[in-house]
């Protein structure tokens, strides 16, 4: 509600606030950007599903975050708490459209791969491979 009223004091009338949802995946074909600000994260399951709707990623280099998002290969890291950047990177993403699709491309390309059923099986084969060394 704190944002809502920031926004609203600033004059900002073009953003959407949603709250806490469990039917995400119904909003995410709508977002022009994603953009997590996390001070502490692991491995991002909504970076995740970003890459999936093809939805341009701005991140803070927190925790796993820069696993998925690669030195700037699939989305765009800033610093933690650097509002200046972060704004950056948005501006970058939202008028670059053609370094926002490659962004996009790859980053689909990496998710695409990544579900349970073939990340099991790929745990399963290095564990069959070290079983057959010891």
């Amino acid at each position: 509600q704190e944002l809502e009223v920031y926004a609203k004091q600033k004059g900002v009338t073009n953003i959407v606030f949603l709250g806490f949802r469990d039917d995400i995946q119904n909003y995410l074909a709508a977002f022009d950007l994603f953009v997590i600000s996390s001070q502490n994260e692991g491995i991002c399951s909504s970076i995740l599903q970003a890459f999936l709707f093809k939805i341009p990623v701005v991140a803070t280099n927190a925790g796993g975050v820069s696993e998925l998002i690669g030195d700037n290969y699939r989305g765009l890291l800033v610093p933690i708490k650097d509002s200046q950047k972060l704004a950056f990177a948005i501006k970058k993403l939202l008028s670059e459209k053609d370094f926002s699709q490659t962004l996009v491309n790859r980053a689909f390309d990496f998710v695409k791969d990544f579900n349970y059923k073939i990340t099991s099986k790929n745990y399963l084969n290095i564990y069959k491979m070290l079983v057959n060394r010891v």
